[in-house]
């Protein structure tokens, strides 16, 4: 896995999460816009494209959902793993407003796929995301373990709020790569 890269408030506007709350409507929730430090966590590795997004949005996830910890020194992990898919170990990590994120996966198998495979296709059958908070404050430890289903991570992780939280969620993610680099951003 990639050494941990801090999110803090830049001068460019990325690598930060904004909180909001809208009290006419009883929702509050977070914003994420992730720049250099997602291009850190993505060049650590030799990734194909299709994994490069498949990071980028789970470390979107992983920042959104992590940024909700009251615990300063706590710990979010979330894991996606399943047996014989093509990816076999999605993991990300969100501690202290530092990202981490490691995709392992077959590259042969992937390149038969083509260029956008989808989650199914990457994952296959029997995948399943585990969402862990570790509070280090009082030692507590609460996971929560759905099935990988959707189109999406951000689709698997409303699933996870939906039965694990009982709190309606709504969560989307946007990642654009080109020849600059990697950029995405999400809202929960």
């Amino acid at each position: 896995m990639s050494a941990p890269q801090h999110i803090a408030e830049g001068e460019t506007g990325y690598d930060r999460v904004l909180g909001f709350t809208i009290p006419s409507r009883d929702a509050r929730g977070r914003v994420v816009r992730l720049g250099p430090v997602l291009e850190t966590v993505l060049t650590a590795h030799d990734y194909p494209v299709p994994i490069k997004h498949l990071l980028a949005e789970a470390l979107v996830l992983a920042a959104l959902v992590g940024s909700l910890l009251k615990d300063g020194e706590g710990q979010l992990t979330m894991q996606a793993q399943t047996q014989g898919g093509v990816v076999d170990l999605l993991v990300c990590d969100y501690r202290g407003g530092e990202l981490r994120g490691y995709v392992r996966h077959d590259a042969d198998r992937l390149a038969m796929l083509g260029a956008n495979p989808s989650l199914f296709a990457l994952f296959g059958q029997g995948a399943y995301l585990a969402i862990t908070f570790d509070l280090a404050t009082t030692g507590q430890r609460y996971q929560g373990i759905v099935p990988l289903e959707g189109a999406s991570l951000a689709e698997a992780c409303e699933a996870y709020f939906a039965q694990s939280e009982q709190v309606p969620t709504l969560i989307r993610v946007a990642v654009r790569s080109d020849k600059a680099g990697c950029v995405a951003g999400g809202l929960l």
